[in-house]
């Protein structure tokens, strides 16, 4: 997606969201006990580890291995942590418009327009960053490879990703034939079926889904070089930035220690 086409549809979710009366939407941010709300809101499909569960709920067992960094870097801060559960575009909708205050993302200058990231010049600071998680090519096995690290070996081949993923503007840099088809799940089906001749998907939830379904996918493969690699990073809206400065750089701060001390720990329960 280019950046005008991003700052469009960006401003027709959050013009809509404005319009609305905000029923269903997170309130205004809480102060209980002296301690701040974050309100932080995530794709409401599973994106395995990071978040487990579909749909509006948060599990309350295992949520997600980068829900439970999120809750003890917000404790070792000192706030708290309200979930919200929407399609991403949705999500980054509500930050622009400043109804969510909260998402983990990955960077890209359109987003920068609507998030504060950690940054460190001109980039973000990959220190401060709470995963990265890399984008692979998914086909059916043919015996073939497309992707070599380097570049796609037959740029004539379609291919399908998620929609509002941040790999839909690499695959055009590179003049692939992409389009941005719902789910990863649900493009697993049409690339069993034929519909698009490979798919660029995030590679732990990818394989998640491949492993729990075989008998459904146990034709398809990934090239074994990703496509790329992405630091992802708690960001925040410009409205809460400016209003929880102080805030925003002890999440930031606590980020990169939680990450270190915790994540392998953690990820050891899925």
């Amino acid at each position: 997606m280019n950046r005008l086409a991003f700052s469009i549809q960006v401003f027709a979710y959050a013009l809509v969201l404005g319009m609305q009366s905000g029923a269903g939407y997170a309130a205004e941010p809480t102060m209980e006990n002296d301690q701040p709300t974050i309100r932080f809101c995530y794709q409401d499909t599973e994106l395995y580890p990071a978040y487990l569960g579909n749909g509006r709920d948060v599990p309350s067992d295992k949520p997600g291995v980068d829900i439970e960094l999120y809750q003890k870097i917000a404790a070792q801060a000192g706030a708290k942590v309200s979930f919200n559960r929407y399609s991403w575009n949705r999500c980054l909708a509500l930050l622009s418009a400043g109804r969510i205050d909260s998402v983990i993302s990955s960077f890209r200058p359109e987003r920068a327009e609507i998030a504060k990231f950690p940054m460190s010049g001109d980039v973000p600071d990959p220190e401060k960053r709470i995963t990265t998680s890399g984008y692979f090519l998914y086909h059916l096995d043919r015996g073939m490879t497309y992707w070599d690290g380097k570049r796609l070996l037959d740029p004539s081949i379609s291919i399908g990703a998620p929609m509002g993923y941040s790999i839909v503007a690499d695959l055009r840099k590179w003049n692939a034939n992409v389009t941005e088809a719902g789910t990863t799940k649900g493009l697993l089906n049409l690339l069993r079926y034929g519909r698009f001749d490979a798919i660029a998907a995030p590679g732990n939830m990818t394989d998640a889904i491949i492993r729990r379904e075989i008998t459904l996918f146990s034709e398809i493969v990934r090239d074994p070089e990703p496509l790329k690699q992405n630091p992802y990073f708690i960001v925040f809206s410009a409205r809460f930035t400016e209003n929880n400065p102080s805030l925003v750089e002890r999440i930031w701060q606590y980020t990169e220690t939680v990450r270190e001390e915790f994540r392998e720990q953690i990820l050891l329960k899925y």
